[in-house]
């Protein structure tokens, strides 16, 4: 093709490749955009939680999730601003995947009321991703703290299966609500909400608080205030200042038999979990309740299913078969908000500061994402000494010491 005196070769370009990052954080703006594969029908999961004012809707810790190239939990969008519902309901919380006391989550006048924006923006401090393991926080109690004290979201996704971990505390007890917005039709079996648009399936499974009531409730369409559709909300069945909701989502490939992996509640000393089964591997995933801020002094400090750690969010898989009781049967850890982990006198994680981590055991090669304060050291459990150590992205060459079977790491974050 010629153009004044140009010349351009067109070429064709089949889509992203695949060398480029998955996940990716925007932490100025507060948002993260996470996906499987760069084909297609990937599955894409946003998060948002970041300022709020004008285009910025109120929804701080809201998500959507896209499926076989479809969207299937959805932002409720938009339609002209001449139209009156532009304010009174698609720039209100309650068109996001938020959650709500009695039925108000951020100040209508952020955004709707007078356009006043929020003092303190929520955040998206950090993301992990490594080794199956997808881990986003999302901190949206400053644009809700006229209602709410805490309002934390976890979002963990670990191999196929997506768990939300919301940690909510409110100034005045009321009706908590876990609100879900959805693009085509959704059905019940048992305890699981079953979403379908198209080709994608999408497992929607509350797990805490049990006994979780699903009310039905009208919305808007994108585009389209004179067209109504239902979304869900979810709600413990009593009035309450307090809960930890535990949500899991699945999406299903073509190729699942059933309702994908099998998903199990947990619960032990001041803790709740979830234990995924694929066959293969066994992941228990552990939220520490007594890591709320409740208890001075020895804060977070806990004992959870024989391991001693003071880590906010744990997962520990292993094969299927292995013996529980051994650290050393544990292929990948992943710790939230911790500095020890040990079990039976063997020590899986030691620093001198809270860190987020995820790391492989036991194969030749150990992968590690470690991020903590700006300098970080920290001892992690290598039975054996690993042939190469990719800490970050980067190859190192710690050093181990064979007697407590660790590796040595320090980290420098220069900004």
């Amino acid at each position: 093709m010629t153009r004044l005196g140009w010349s351009y070769e067109s070429q064709s370009v089949q889509g992203p490749p695949d060398s480029l990052p998955k996940s990716v954080l925007y932490p100025d703006i507060g948002w993260a955009v996470l996906r499987s594969s760069w084909q297609d029908n990937a599955t894409m999961l946003a998060v948002k939680s970041g300022f709020t004012w004008n285009h910025a809707h109120p929804d701080a810790g809201s998500f959507i999730l896209f499926h076989e190239g479809k969207p299937v939990i959805i932002d409720s969008g938009t339609c002209s601003y001449s139209r009156p519902e532009y304010s009174s309901y698609y720039r209100q919380s309650k068109a996001h995947n938020v959650v709500l006391i009695d039925g108000a989550a951020q100040n209508p006048e952020d955004c709707s009321r007078g356009d006043r924006g929020v003092v303190t923006p929520g955040r998206l401090p950090d993301l992990l991703d490594l080794a199956g393991v997808r881990y986003v926080f999302a901190d949206a109690t400053g644009p809700t703290s006229w209602k709410f004290s805490r309002n934390y979201r976890h979002f963990l996704w670990i191999d196929g299966v997506l768990l939300i971990f919301d940690d909510i505390r409110t100034h005045e007890p009321g009706q908590l609500e876990w609100l879900l917005h959805y693009e085509g039709t959704m059905q019940t079996s048992r305890a699981d909400l079953i979403l379908t648009n198209g080709d994608a399936k999408v497992v929607v499974t509350p797990i805490f608080p049990p006994g979780m009531k699903a009310v039905e409730k009208k919305g808007l369409r994108d585009h389209d205030p004179d067209g109504q559709m239902t979304y869900l909300a979810l709600s413990p069945q009593v009035t309450t200042r307090e809960a930890k909701f535990v949500t899991a989502i699945v999406p299903l490939r073509k190729t699942d038999v059933g309702l994908g992996p099998e998903i199990d509640p947990l619960t032990d000393n001041d803790a709740a979990g979830v234990r995924i089964a694929d066959g293969k591997t066994v992941t228990e995933v552990w939220l520490n309740l007594m890591a709320d801020g409740q208890r001075m002094h020895r804060n977070s400090n806990n004992v959870i299913d024989g391991w001693d750690t003071d880590a906010y969010l744990l997962a520990l898989t292993r094969p299927v078969g292995a013996d529980a009781n051994d650290p050393d049967s544990v292929t990948r850890c992943f710790i939230a908000c911790g500095s020890y982990l040990r079990k039976n006198g063997k020590v899986m994680l030691h620093s001198l500061s809270k860190v987020d981590a995820v790391f492989t055991c036991g194969a030749p090669e150990m992968r590690i994402a470690l991020h903590g304060q700006p300098i970080t050291r920290a001892s992690l459990r290598a039975a054996a000494q690993p042939r190469s150590v990719n800490l970050n992205g980067q190859p190192i060459d710690p050093a181990y010491d064979a007697r407590n079977k660790t590796i040595m790491l320090q980290v420098a974050t220069h900004e």
